[in-house]
Parts: C-alpha cells; structure tokens; sequence
C-alpha cells in the first residue's frame, strides 16, 4: 500500500519519462545531454528519488519542452507538501494515526474493499 506522497512522487516521475520519450532520447542520452549518471535519471522516473527545482528545469529544457518546467515545479511542490503533511502527522509517532484510523473503523457500518489478486469462487474453473 502506497501513500499519497508515494504516488505523486511516482506520477511526477511518470511525466518526466514521458517527456522524456515524446523528445526521442533514450535515459542514456539525457542522462549526458544533463551531465549526470544514467541511474539519476531512471531513479527520478521510477519516482525512487526527489528532483530539485534545478533538477526539474534542466530535465524540461533538455527535452526541449521548456513550458513544461513550471508544471514539472508545481508537482515538486505538491509532493513536498504532501511529505511535510505526512511528516507532520507521524511527528508524534505512529500510534496517533493508527488510532484514528481505527476510530474511523469503528464508526463505519458498511466496508467493502476490492482485491484484484482474488479469484471468487464462482469465477474458478476445474483443471
């Protein structure tokens, strides 16, 4: 399970590989225009590590799609926000979040959860 900050990290890094694509160069070929190490430049697209608002301008220029600098800042933002907001909320340790959620367990009356790994019964055939 991924939290919010994991998944717009992710999102911010699946737009910068699709920029990266849309221009033709391959990780390898941006990783030199930028003069960085290629694992940078794939660490930033699988979302594993954060760009800075340098970072992010040099990527979009490098593709040659400067316009998309201010929106690839604006996603830098919202994951840092987001980082901070979670860090806020874990600065009393985990035990606070887990209460509330379980208060918010307690309250409901209907749950319904999906898992896309399950095969109901129904749907299982004989060998």
């Amino acid at each position: 399970m991924s939290t919010d900050y994991q998944q717009a990290r992710s999102a911010r890094g699946a737009r910068m590989r699709e920029l990266r694509t849309e221009s033709g160069l391959s990780g390898r070929a941006l990783a030199a225009r930028l003069g960085w190490p290629q694992s940078k430049v794939s660490k930033l697209e699988i979302g594993k590590q954060s760009p800075t608002r340098v970072d992010v301008v040099a990527w979009a220029e490098a593709v040659g799609k400067p316009d998309a600098a201010a929106e690839l800042v604006g996603r830098l933002r919202t994951v840092e926000t987001q980082y901070r907001s979670w860090r806020r909320q874990l600065a009393g340790g985990v035990r606070p979040v887990q209460e509330a959620h379980a208060a918010q367990g307690r309250m409901t009356s209907d749950r319904q959860s999906f898992d896309p790994t399950l095969v109901p019964g129904l749907l299982q055939t004989a060998d």
